[in-house]
């Protein structure tokens, strides 16, 4: 209710709601939750390990003439992909 004056007016999609191409569509909390989990929690920590992990290669390679590491990365960069305790739940409102 409410968003009666954004239904689409003509083609495939005529009488959903819709701004340009994206339609509103009511889904089940569950399959929300699983959605917003996958593209908000699990990609951002792969991205995030990704990160870690080429960093922590360049630090690798960054060594003086006796070995020494020239770097060293911060507590916060090795902490990045770590999974925490729990999976987030995420609020639709």
């Amino acid at each position: 209710m409410g968003f009666e004056h954004l239904a689409q007016k003509s083609g495939q999609w005529e009488g959903f709601i819709g701004i340009n191409e994206m339609l509103l569509f009511k889904l089940p909390a569950a399959i929300y939750q699983e959605v917003m989990t996958e593209f908000h929690h699990e990609q951002p920590l792969e991205e995030e390990a990704n990160i870690r992990a080429k960093s922590e290669n360049i630090a690798e390679d960054l060594k003086d003439s006796d070995g020494t590491s020239l770097v060293e990365l911060e507590p916060d960069m090795k902490a990045l992909g770590k999974r925490p305790r729990r999976n987030p739940v995420f609020n639709p409102s």
